[in-house]
C-alpha cells in the first residue's frame, strides 16, 4: 500500500556527496521531510530516495551542510502526467481509439445465420435487410420480436426463426419446416412384385402370402393378397402389409472413349481484390472480370478485435486460366475411369440392396471401352398396389 501511495504522489531518486552527509540527513530529519533507502556508495556518496514534493526543499539544506544534490531519476504519476501534457496526442488518441470503438459497437457489422439447410444463406440476408436488419444497422432499431413475427410471414418454410445481438454481431437461428410424412393411405391394396425374381424370404405383416421362399416370380405378380378370410369365412378387404425379399439381376453398361477432351490450368491467374466499409463494397484492384476459360475461387476475410467484428471486410476474387486439350487415353486407364463410373452408380442405383455377385465383361471397339456388369441382388420387391372396389346398386 505504501508503494501505491508513493507511486501517486511521486517520488526521486537523487545522490549526495560531500563530506557533511550526516548534517544533511539531520536538518532534513528535523524539517519532518521523509528520506529512504539510503544506500552508501562510499564514505562521500550516497544514493537515496524522497517524494517530489520534498526535492525542492532539500536545495536549503545542501546549502547549509555543504553538500551537492544530483538528480538520477524521477518516478510516479505527476511525472506522467508533466510528459503528457507535452504530448496532448497522446492523451486524446486512446480516448479518440475507445470513443470510435464504442460508437462502432452500437451497429451491426456481422450477420450469421445458423440452423438453414435448404435456404440459402444469401436469401436470408437479403430478406433480413428489408426487414431492417442488415449490416450497418444501429442496433437500437432493432426490435426483436417484430423482426421475428415480420420474417416469418416473408421467409417461406420456417419453422421458428429469433434474433440474437451479441456485440457487434447479429446471430439469426432458424429451424426450416420439415416435410410432413405421409399418411399411410388406409385404402385397401394387394402387394405385388415390383421386378421379377426368385423369392428368398417373405415377412407378412397384413394380408395373405400367396408365394413362399424358392418361388420364382415376374415383375406384377400377386405376392401378398389383401382379401382375408375370416374365422367365419367371410371376406374383408384389407390393406395389406409385406417385405418380400427375393434374388433379382441388374445390368449396368458404361462406355468410354480413349480420346478425351480435359481442363488443365495454363498459370495465368488474375486477382480481384475489394473491401467492404461500412456497407459500401469498394474495388481495390482495377482488373476486369474475365469471361472464358476461367474458374473462379472467392474468400473473405472479416478484421476482428476480441470478439467483436470491424465493418470491414475484405475480399478475393481469385480467376485460375484454363486450356482445353484433348488427350488419348490408355486402356488401363480408360478401364480405371470406367470402373470409377461403375462404383459411383452402384453406391446411387444400390443403396437399398445387397449385392451378391458382380460379373464384368469388357471389350474395345473401334477406340471405345465398352463394360457390362451383370449384379446378383437381394432386395425387396413389394410394391403396393391399390385394390379398386366397384360397388353397384342391387336395382
Amino acid at each position: 500500500m505504501l508503494k501505491i501511495v508513493k507511486y501517486i504522489f511521486g517520488f526521486a531518486s537523487f545522490t549526495i556527496t560531500g563530506k557533511r552527509l550526516e548534517r544533511f540527513l539531520n536538518l532534513a530529519a528535523r524539517s519532518g521531510i521523509n528520506i529512504w533507502d539510503i544506500k552508501k556508495k562510499s564514505s562521500d556518496i550516497f544514493v537515496c530516495k524522497v517524494t517530489a514534493v520534498d526535492f525542492k526543499n532539500l536545495r536549503e539544506f545542501s546549502r547549509k551542510s555543504g553538500v551537492f544534490l544530483k538528480l538520477k531519476s524521477k518516478h510516479g504519476l505527476p511525472f506522467i502526467i508533466n510528459k503528457l501534457k507535452r504530448r496532448p496526442s497522446l492523451i486524446a488518441g486512446p480516448f479518440c481509439f475507445y470513443g470510435v470503438i464504442y460508437l462502432l459497437s452500437l451497429f451491426v457489422w456481422n450477420i450469421n445465420i445458423v440452423g438453414n439447410f435448404k435456404l440459402k444463406e444469401e436469401e436470408i440476408i437479403e430478406a433480413a435487410a428489408e426487414l431492417g436488419l442488415a449490416v450497418g444497422t444501429p442496433k437500437g432499431l432493432i426490435d426483436a420480436k417484430i423482426f421475428e413475427k415480420n420474417a416469418m410471414s416473408k421467409i417461406k418454410d420456417l419453422s421458428w426463426i429469433s434474433v440474437n445481438l451479441k456485440g457487434s454481431s447479429a446471430f439469426i437461428e432458424l429451424q426450416e419446416k420439415k416435410s410432413a410424412p405421409e399418411r399411410p393411405k388406409d385404402k385397401p391394396c394387394n402387394i405385388v412384385a415390383a421386378r421379377s425374381g426368385q423369392i428368398v424370404r417373405v415377412e407378412v405383416y397384413s394380408g395373405n402370402a400367396e408365394v413362399k421362399n424358392g418361388d420364382a416370380v415376374a415383375k406384377g405378380n400377386l405376392l401378398v393378397n389383401g382379401f382375408v378370410e375370416d374365422i367365419f369365412g367371410k371376406n374383408t378387404i384389407n390393406r395389406a402389409e409385406a417385405k418380400v425379399f427375393a434374388i433379382t439381376k441388374h445390368i449396368l453398361r458404361e462406355k468410354l472413349d480413349f480420346g478425351q477432351i480435359e481442363e488443365f490450368p495454363t498459370g495465368k491467374i488474375i486477382n480481384r481484390r475489394s473491401v467492404k466499409f461500412f456497407g459500401v463494397k469498394i474495388p481495390l484492384t482495377l482488373a476486369p472480370k474475365p469471361k472464358d476459360n476461367y474458374q473462379k475461387e472467392f474468400s473473405l476475410n472479416k478484421l476482428k478485435i476480441g470478439e467483436s467484428f470491424l465493418p470491414i471486410t475484405f475480399y478475393l476474387e481469385r480467376h485460375v486460366e484454363y486450356e482445353r486439350k484433348k488427350i488419348l487415353l490408355t486402356p488401363d486407364q480408360t478401364k480405371e475411369k470406367i470402373e470409377e463410373r461403375l462404383k459411383a452408380r452402384e453406391e446411387s442405383e444400390f443403396r437399398d440392396m445387397k449385392i451378391l455377385e458382380r460379373s464384368k465383361k469388357e471389350k474395345i471397339q473401334n477406340g471405345t471401352c465398352y463394360a457390362d456388369v451383370t449384379y446378383v441382388c437381394e432386395e425387396d420387391i413389394a410394391k403396393k398396389e391399390e385394390i379398386i372396389v366397384n360397388y353397384h346398386d342391387s336395382n
